[in-house]
């Protein structure tokens, strides 16, 4: 196939006539500036290590999940150059735009983090009776052009305002190209955005353009209870530059804190010490402990639901290895039928796995001994009407006896 050679005086006159330019900056390829001859030459922050001055962030979560309440947190701090959970901020005007809350709703949340709107920290809801524009909207590009210094725009959120389909890459990409000329003018943007129920949506919902546009993206989970905001775990999914990749946070009494000591720990790995330092604990009494160290009852039940801790009531189960040590707990409730192994082969060892035909189960008639397997490993209780709790090494077979 032959190409032809573009007219280049044609395109010339195209680019000099064209109705959308005023008077350009850039005549030549020869015009473009050096980048060394712009201020910024190193990463500045509104937060420090958590956002980025002049950035486009991402901030996701299950709905609940508290987002919205620590965002509003963190741009009512940088309004006042106050420092947020121990983090430097510079002091900057702040924008919240929100299509997704009711007024009663935004009240409750100030009144808990005790905001008070005003030159510097402005919110614009549906309440006003005026919808919020779009961050593209000329009264917010006018308003960031002439803001010195440049304001941070947080909104509330990419479901609220975006005018097409959101699982559409087309769509999606050019809405969000919006964002990317508010932080062209200098303004530090955070886009709040839902997770979804899919696996290939747990960080975020829609098309891949959403994370492919911003700079930094951080997803928020709840790892409280449920019934109260008390303790979340922010985690940074995409990051164009170096930020605080993971941080755990308590909520109390209208404050954030980041708890330092547990940053590198998990929720899971923080109920396995908590287990640990436990022994005998029944279930009831470990989501109480889960509760108080503000892990939470629904995390404490699902731990121990997903590595098969708790014995159910009519069928017993096989603990699970959790990263070479393994644990079990009382509970209240008897099992009713165990694990039987007959002798092993003689060209086998005892921690072999057993074969599967030689494993059956029979009906407990004695609630007052015991037998039942844990992690391979065959144990017996007298005179007690439930679990012991106990640990042992981890052996990597939990089809049968070890010892």
């Amino acid at each position: 196939m032959k190409f032809e050679n573009p007219d280049v005086d044609q395109l010339s006159q195209e680019w000099a006539e064209d109705s959308n330019a005023t008077e350009r900056l850039i005549q030549r390829v020869e015009d473009i500036p050096r980048i060394e001859d712009f201020s910024t030459k190193t990463i500045e922050w509104d937060v420090d290590g958590i956002i980025a001055r002049g950035a486009f962030h991402a901030v996701t979560g299950e709905s609940g999940s508290g987002k919205s309440t620590l965002t509003a947190a963190l741009g009512y701090a940088v309004s006042r150059g106050c420092p947020f959970m121990g983090f430097k901020t510079i002091k900057r005007p702040v924008l919240m735009l929100d299509g997704e809350n009711p007024l009663v709703a935004v009240v409750d949340r100030h009144t808990r983090l005790r905001i008070e709107t005003g030159d510097h920290f402005r919110v614009w809801g549906q309440w006003t009776g005026e919808d919020p524009p779009s961050v593209g909207g000329a009264v917010v590009m006018e308003w960031v052009a002439c803001s010195e210094p440049k304001p941070l725009v947080i909104v509330d959120s990419l479901s609220a305002f975006h005018p097409g389909d959101e699982n559409s890459s087309t769509e999606t990409g050019r809405y969000l190209a919006q964002y990317r000329q508010l932080t062209a003018l200098g303004a530090s943007v955070i886009l709040l955005h839902n997770t979804g129920k899919s696996e290939t949506s747990k960080e975020y919902r829609g098309a891949s353009t959403i994370k492919d546009k911003v700079d930094i993206a951080y997803k928020v989970t709840d790892l409280g209870d449920g019934s109260r905001l008390s303790l979340l775990e922010l985690r940074a999914f995409k990051q164009r530059f170096s930020v605080t990749s993971r941080l755990i946070i308590r909520y109390e009494d209208g404050r954030f804190m980041a708890d330092q000591c547990e940053t590198f720990k998990t929720v899971t790995e923080q109920l396995a010490d908590l287990l640990r330092a436990n022994p005998g604990v029944t279930v009831n009494e470990f989501e109480k402990l889960a509760v108080e160290r503000k892990l939470g009852r629904t995390r404490a039940r699902d731990f121990l639901a997903q590595n098969e801790i708790v014995r159910s009531t009519s069928e017993p189960k096989i603990a699970s290895v959790i990263t070479c040590e393994v644990w079990m707990i009382r509970h209240t409730f008897l099992v009713r039928r165990e694990p039987i192994f007959g002798e092993p082969p003689a060209n086998q060892t005892a921690n072999q796995k057993w074969p599967a035909n030689q494993r059956r189960t029979r009906d407990l008639t004695d609630s007052k001994n015991i037998t039942y397997w844990f992690a391979g490993t065959r144990r017996t209780t007298a005179n007690q009407s439930c679990f012991a709790s106990l640990s042992h090494p981890c052996r990597g077979d939990n089809g049968g006896p070890a010892n």
